[in-house]
């Protein structure tokens, strides 16, 4: 069962990327068709889009001393923020919530700057024109993200997860 713990989210995370790079490998399947040669390419990059989500949600739990994200929002709700109306998976939105900084780093800022125009509307998007440079620099960032994220959780006090 589905319990969106903070633990729950940073196990998942590495899974999200884990699959993101699978994807990233050509298809077994027809290549005829359509959309075969390039459709497993959006799905890498909208899969690995859930990994920073995930480690921005794990962090956000750690951070408000709460047990779940549903607690979580309803603690950044008391504090004046919320990434619930329509923006639970905004990953700009998560990253604003928290107290996390990309811009003390450029190369990770640069990173999550390719991840903020993630949105799980791509589940939807009949475009295959994705290149295989454009998912794969996508899938880099949100790799860097997640692990950059997940050290600030660790280094904040969370717990690190097998």
């Amino acid at each position: 069962m589905y319990s969106e713990t903070e633990s729950d989210y940073v196990q998942v995370a590495p899974r999200h990327v884990a699959d993101a790079y699978k994807l990233l490998e050509p298809p077994p399947f027809d290549a005829t068709t359509p959309g075969a040669t390039t459709r497993h390419l959006a799905g890498a990059r909208y899969i690995a889009g859930y990994a920073v989500e995930c480690a921005l949600k794990a962090y956000l739990i750690n951070y408000t001393g709460t047990s779940t994200f549903s607690e979580a929002r309803a603690e950044l709700k008391k504090r004046g923020v919320d990434v619930y109306a329509g923006f639970v998976h905004e990953l700009t939105r998560l990253l604003n919530a928290s107290d996390l900084d990309t811009s003390a780093d450029p190369a990770v800022a640069s990173q999550f700057g390719i991840c903020a125009v993630w949105t799980t509307n791509w589940r939807y998007d009949p475009n295959t024109s994705l290149t295989e440079a454009d998912a794969l620099d996508f899938v880099d960032a949100a790799s860097a993200v997640w692990r950059w994220v997940e050290s600030q959780r660790i280094a904040n006090g969370g717990g690190a997860f097998a």
